[in-house]
């Protein structure tokens, strides 16, 4: 049997136990949810996504360190555990999406309403609900994948990087 499959009472649940240090982050011992089907076949299929969100959320709680020192990188893990925080407590999206570029605008304005403050935040809002894509955060993903010497490695890492800005 498949490690995050379970079968109670004729039914199928994706499980996945959530690592000791973040337990009382979410509150709970493992994830578990319903598949909502009694044929293995389609458990096979609706197993996969669900652990896939589950392992994402816990990344998150780990508060991964992407990158070297970048505070957009560093801004955007924590507008993502703000929004997993939030989405646990049951807060529609739109609404977490709302508050908190309420805060970024109220950021960027500043005391005196100039406009000149940092667009940090707002840039991170915008990568964390899926209107932008921020590359620098997916290069170690894709070097990760490629089979390639390290100074060819070396060398498509700076001009990617260089890419980047």
């Amino acid at each position: 049997m498949p490690k995050f499959l379970l079968k109670q009472r004729q039914g199928w649940y994706a499980v996945l136990e959530i690592p000791t240090a973040l337990r009382k982050h979410f509150g709970k011992v493992r994830f578990k949810q319903s598949l909502e089907t009694y044929s293995l076949s389609i458990t096979n299929s609706r197993v996969l996504p669900v652990i896939a969100e589950w392992k994402r959320q816990v990344a998150i709680a780990k508060g991964l360190k992407i990158g070297s020192n970048d505070e957009l990188l560093a801004t955007l893990a924590l507008v993502r555990q703000d929004t997993q925080r939030h989405r646990s407590k049951g807060v529609p999206d739109y609404e977490m999406r709302m508050a908190q570029e309420e805060v970024a605008l109220s950021e960027y304005l500043g005391d005196k309403n100039e406009g000149d403050g940092p667009t940090t935040l707002y840039d991170a809002i915008s990568v964390a609900h899926g209107n932008e894509v921020l590359l620098r955060e997916h290069v170690d993903e894709f070097f990760a994948s490629r089979d390639v010497g390290p100074k060819t490695a070396d060398m498509q890492r700076r001009d990617l990087m260089l890419f980047i800005k």
